[in-house]
């Protein structure tokens, strides 16, 4: 994919006109769960492997957030 196009990717700029995407491995800047305006990219990685980080997923029928620390 190369880096650019990932960076892209990352941000909702690149989706697939049919396709939601999930992604993490990359924790979000504020360990909460970050969700393009589009809705069509989710990115969940909150930083559980991290001292400061939690885990963060998403119900996705019907779009709530959960965090281990909430």
């Amino acid at each position: 994919m190369g880096d650019g196009y990932y960076e892209e990717f990352l941000e909702g700029n690149l989706e697939l006109k049919d396709t939601i995407s999930i992604v993490g491995h990359r924790p979000t800047d504020d360990g909460r769960i970050w969700i393009s305006p589009s809705g069509k990219t989710m990115r969940l990685d909150c930083g559980c492997g991290f001292e400061c980080g939690r885990l963060g997923v998403i119900r996705l029928n019907d779009g709530k957030e959960f965090y281990t620390d909430e």
